[in-house]
Parts: C-alpha cells; structure tokens; sequence
C-alpha cells in the first residue's frame, strides 16, 4: 500500500525524493527523451479476430515532481511514458499472474497519452506538481481462457497488482527525474474483461446495417 506520509512506493525517506540523479539522461527534455521502441496500436476487429476477448485497461495514474525546472504533463504525455507503462505492466502481470506477458502483447488502444489534471500548489516555499492522466489499452493474450486468468487474478489481487505496476513504473525514471508514481484511480478498471465492450460495439453495428442474424447472436 502507498505510504500516507506521501512517499509513494519506492522512496524510503523524504531526503530520497532529492537524491542525486545521475547518468546523461537526468533532468532531460521531455520531449527528447525517447524510449527504446514506440508502443503498439491495438489492432481493430478487421486486423485481429481474436481482439473480442483481449482484456481492456484503463489506468488513470497520479504522479508527483517537486519544482519548476521541468513540466509534469510533458513528462506524462511522452513517448518515453508510454514504453514505460507497457514495460510496466508486462512485469506487474507477469509476477502477478504467473503467465509471461510480453511488453509487445500490451497495445495502446489510442494516438495519445490523455491528461485528466494538473497541480501546481505550493508547500511552504516549494512548488510541487500534480498530475493525473490516462492510458487506455488492450492485453494481446494467447487464448481466451488466458484472458480470463489474467482478468481473474489482477481483480481479485488489485492492491498487490497497484503496488507492482507503480515500483516498476517509478522505477524507469528513478536516474532521469525525481518523480513519484503515487497511486492508480479506480484501479480496478486496471484489467477487465473486453468481450462486453466488442459486443455492445458489435451490437450497434449490426443494428446500423440491420443484420437481424447478428442481432439474435448477439
């Protein structure tokens, strides 16, 4: 669980939230720091028939920076934040489940990373800032009974599943920046079941070109 002193997941003590960073890649520019792959799109029905039975994610995560030097939605936004969450949930649900999940089976279902909310407030003298965003993707599993184990058992140990993803992810920018993955909101939209969403779409669809044999499978 989060620590109520606010220290996140990681960090032991308050001085460990003004470490030194070190390496070249400390304090970069958001915007140029690039990850070592871009994320995959998740594929549409058309591209991958077995897409119906991905499990979907919704994660919205809130991280914390202390200062003005850098912005923390630019920090959220970037590629590099991207390749860290699919890195990051590929670890969490693979120690978790017990099924090796590949960072390439976890597919980003849009074109952006979405800001929710951003905080500048100040404590004492010292600017912190708050941000809240969202990433919304699809599990690539290697059959259906997989997905159902993998929804399974992120639900029924969603705490551990928050705790694990948030050490992982804090963890791929623990040398760039001082940055503290606080907590998942409604974490236990972290991992779903898909197969309601693709058949209400496959629904609506149907009902649009009046394919009455659709309809009653449905």
């Amino acid at each position: 669980m989060p620590k109520g002193d606010g220290l996140g997941f990681v960090s032991k003590d308050f001085a460990d939230l003004f470490r030194d960073l070190n390496g070249d890649l400390a304090n970069k520019d958001p915007i140029e720091l690039k990850p070592p792959y871009r994320v995959h799109r998740a594929p549409s029905r058309a591209e991958d028939v077995n897409v119906r039975f991905y499990p979907l994610g919704i994660l919205v995560i809130k991280i914390r920076m202390a200062g003005d030097r850098l912005s923390i939605d630019e920090i959220a936004r970037g590629e590099y934040m991207k390749w860290a969450i699919v890195e990051s949930l590929a670890e969490a649900l693979t120690k978790l489940v017990k099924v090796k999940v590949k960072p390439d089976s976890v597919l980003f279902c849009a074109d952006e990373i979405e800001i929710l909310d951003v905080q500048m407030p100040y404590m004492g003298d010292r600017l912190w800032q708050f941000c809240e965003f969202r990433f919304e993707y699809n599990l690539r599993t290697n059959s259906e009974e997989e997905a159902e184990k993998v929804v399974r058992t992120a639900f029924d140990r969603m705490v551990d599943f928050e705790a694990e993803f948030c050490k992982a992810l804090e963890m791929k920018f623990r040398e760039i920046y001082h940055l503290t993955v606080l907590h998942l909101i409604n974490k236990r939209y972290g991992v779903t079941d898909g197969r309601p969403i693709w058949d209400q779409l496959a629904l609506f669809e149907a009902a649009t070109e009046n394919d009455t044999a659709t309809i009653l499978k449905l």
